[in-house]
């Protein structure tokens, strides 16, 4: 057993449960403490320790610091108030937080007078909503802005989720029969003389029992079903090449999302943000009076400025940051941060990074890219994600470029599309990964499981997963290899002649198994009923192309997104889980929900004015401290109870803030190189925390929650080990510089956690100050260790 004088992890493990303790109050999530430390002693026993020093060397075999004397810090000096928080006397670098029965608790409920104003207001907003039938987001762009205001009173006897239900089946039905009669205008005369078509090289063999008998000819036949709606298709002389920009594409249809979504997101709508950010709050105040739970207090400063800069471009403060945030008085000074970090020239390149990050390992996962050979070049899709967030491109025209994109994966060729690659990691199986991701990503649907059977919790049948699934069999990944090696994927569209025995390109069907075992022929058929043009010939009908339009089109469309940002801002959806919206999973907040979708359907799919009602709504505002002590007790989604968002919900960073915070708190970012060797050792590093299953979609879990392979990692991982290292050059060498003149913990505080240190955070490093005789480098490295280490830094409060 280890000799506990000779522990030096004994001296700061104390620090590791007052961080938590000062931040969270009483409450507190799974300890992850325990864990670390006992992983610590295990590696301890069979290796040298990280923060011993021996003959003027550290075990890391880098030359100990000179030792550097500084004062302890008084803690019974007198204090004096500024503004509301209460520091030490100005001899003193720490300031001590307030008191939480300083905290000023949120008002009552609302009165009688604004709940009449409610019910007006909800009046006017369903009856919107049911009297106007949502033409989706490429009408947005042509309608004013009153028809993005609110909607019909639910109809009596229903609650809000089932109206929700019901006002978004009269809409779907409504945007249909719309798209069935501009489809039957636009529909053109198919040409005559076609050139033979070979048979596929893809086409089945064998016939099954049930299949149709094979034909003697290979000469395709006209079969056209003139009953049934038809989408839009290009006409038969449209010019194609493999790498072209598919935007360029729509101006053959007036309704186009390009012809409505320039490069930069353009709103439609004269709503504004404010009246947007006092709507979310009205509502969500609404349903605290309903449930009977008070807001918790607002979040101090410090926690906000935190907070915000992880969930806008993930990593937390530095220190210059953090103060410049604390010492301005102006009132507007929290829209004016998120407003800098959103659409400012000096956060540009965060923001777009961090949302590349977010967005490459949603289409193909942590691991996409990495392994020898694959076919996916992470850094071209990379490129073209980081390119289209730098110059905010609206949303609906991403995904159509993701779904529809065709061109070659790698960087640097003529036909370069780093979009190819979300469509290229999913391809195998018949597209099925591609069907299932396309649906749950962008449309809110989980389909997965209705490959094999129909959906057992909602109205999803078999057919409709595979009628889906045809929209992707004309694509075709071709790849080049180069002295064994692969060297590229190019994405392309190529006539499908269907699975049947005989090929038939007029009719190109897919076959599907059913639970009987009898084999099913399938269309191409959107999930709101829309019809493609059975023709398997890309000159007739390029299917992903009318997919994307119909995708980008779609009532789940902006519902999915809001969804999937509410929950990445507050750690939970408005549906558990996120993406998975429906009838069977009724919305805890449905008007709410509608209504973001709607305007940010209008204001032309803009992520950035999105995040910016979220990030100054009240809700976002509010402490993560919560209890029966605040009255909002109940308001707990851990235990499985619906969010009420009355407070901030405690959450851990996800991996990619845990390392780009890693680097702000220790300085580091300057020395890694340019962007592409900065991510080559980010992706390297984040491989750590990919854990995949063997499901149908090959998922991955992605979150750092703190298995002791990972809590090792951090604890004597190299990039840990490079943060607390005493040079002249590092973060801890300049704090161990400005010890002759003060005293550097507390803006090791700041650093890693956003705040200055306690009053027993203050008695802990003065004590081990004078374990130490003094020796100020060793007390600094072993302090940093421990706030690095800590549960407060890697969680998100």
């Amino acid at each position: 057993m280890l000799n506990d004088r000779d522990d030096p992890i004994l001296d700061v493990c104390p620090i590791l449960d007052v961080c938590l303790e000062e931040t969270l109050g009483g409450e507190r999530p799974p300890d992850l403490s325990a864990r670390i430390l006992a992983a610590w002693h295990n590696s301890q026993q069979s290796g040298p320790q990280p923060h011993a020093a021996a003959n003027g060397q550290h075990a890391n075999g880098v030359a100990a610091a000179p030792t550097i004397a500084f004062r302890p810090i008084p803690i019974n000096a007198p204090r004096q108030t500024v503004g509301a928080e209460t520091v030490n006397a100005p001899a003193v670098v720490a300031r001590l937080p307030a008191e939480t029965s300083g905290w000023q608790l949120a008002r009552l409920p609302m009165a009688v007078a604004a709940g009449l104003l409610l019910a007006v207001g909800g009046v006017w907003f369903f009856g919107r909503q049911a009297s106007e039938p949502n033409a989706g987001p490429l009408a947005a762009a042509g309608q004013t802005a009153n028809k993005q205001a609110s909607a019909e009173q639910p109809a009596a006897g229903k609650n809000a989720a089932e109206e929700f239900a019901h006002q978004h089946a009269l809409t779907t039905k409504a945007t249909v029969k719309e798209r069935e009669n501009e489809a039957s205008k636009s529909e053109t005369t198919r040409a005559v003389n076609r050139p033979e078509a070979a048979v596929a090289d893809n086409a089945v063999a064998g016939n099954k029992d049930n299949k149709p008998a094979p034909a003697d000819a290979v000469a395709q036949t006209a079969k056209r079903t003139s009953d049934r709606p038809i989408a839009h298709r290009q006409g038969a002389d449209a010019p194609r090449s493999p790498g072209r920009d598919r935007a360029t594409d729509l101006s053959v249809d007036a309704n186009s999302v390009a012809s409505a979504s320039p490069l930069t997101a353009v709103s439609a709508s004269a709503t504004s943000d404010k009246e947007i950010t006092d709507y979310i709050n009205r509502m969500l105040r609404a349903r605290w009076q309903e449930a009977g739970v008070r807001p918790s207090p607002a979040a101090t400063d410090a926690e906000w400025c935190r907070r915000v800069f992880l969930d806008l471009i993930g990593r937390i403060p530095t220190i210059a940051e953090l103060e410049a945030y604390l010492v301005d008085n102006a009132r507007d000074k929290r829209a004016r941060l998120v407003d800098e970090l959103l659409s400012g020239d000096g956060y540009a390149q965060a923001y777009a990074h961090h949302w590349t990050a977010i967005w490459t390992t949603t289409l193909v996962g942590r691991n996409g890219g990495m392994e020898p050979n694959s076919p996916v070049n992470r850094e071209g899709l990379q490129q073209y994600l980081r390119r289209s967030f730098l110059h905010n491109k609206p949303y609906d025209r991403l995904v159509y470029e993701l779904i529809s994109a065709e061109g070659s994966n790698r960087p640097g060729e003529d036909d370069f599309n780093g979009a190819v690659n979300f469509v290229i990691d999913n391809l195998q199986e018949n597209a099925a990964t591609a069907t299932a991701k396309t649906a749950q990503l962008f449309l809110g649907l989980q389909i997965q499981c209705t490959q094999c059977h129909n959906h057992p919790f909602n109205e999803w049948q078999q057919n409709r997963f595979w009628e889906l699934n045809a929209f992707f069999r004309q694509a075709r990944a071709v790849r080049e290899m180069q002295g064994g090696q692969l060297k590229l994927v190019r994405l392309v569209d190529e006539d499908f002649a269907g699975e049947g025995a005989s090929p038939d390109l007029d009719e190109a069907e897919i076959y599907y198994e059913q639970r009987n075992g009898l084999m099913q022929a399938a269309y191409p058929v959107f999930i709101d009923g829309t019809e493609l043009d059975r023709s398997g010939f890309v000159s007739d009908v390029d299917r992903r192309e009318e997919l994307a339009r119909l995708v980008v089109r779609s009532d789940e469309f902006g519902l999915a997104l809001v969804n999937r940002m509410w929950a990445h801002c507050f750690g939970h959806g408005f549906t558990k889980p996120y993406d998975d919206l429906g009838p069977h999973n009724p919305p805890s907040h449905p008007e709410l929900l509608a209504r973001l979708g709607r305007e940010f359907a209008a204001h032309g799919h803009d992520l950035k004015r999105l995040l910016r009602w979220i990030a100054l709504s009240e809700a976002y505002s509010l402490s993560s401290k919560y209890g029966s002590k605040f009255g909002n007790a109940a308001d707990d989604p851990a235990t499985g109870s619906t969010p009420l968002f009355s407070h901030f919900y405690l959450r851990q960073m996800t991996a990619e803030q845990l390392y780009d915070s890693l680097l702000a708190a220790t300085e580091a970012q300057a020395t890694l190189g340019d962007y592409e060797q900065q991510q080559r050792i980010k992706d390297e590093w984040l491989k750590q925390f990919a854990i995949t299953f063997g499901t149908d979609e090959n998922n991955e879990a992605t979150t750092f929650d703190g298995t002791i392979a990972q809590a090792l990692m951090m604890m004597n991982g190299e990039l840990t080990r490079q943060a607390t290292r005493i040079e002249s050059d590092s973060f801890l060498g300049r704090m161990a510089r400005q010890g002759s003149n003060s005293n550097p913990i507390p803006r090791l505080y700041l650093a890693a956690l956003g705040r200055r240190p306690s009053r027993a955070e203050l008695q802990l490093a003065n004590g081990l100050l004078a374990s130490r005789d003094g020796n100020a480098a060793t007390v600094l490295e072993d302090v940093w260790w421990a706030l690095l280490n800590s549960n407060e830094f890697i969680l998100n409060h």
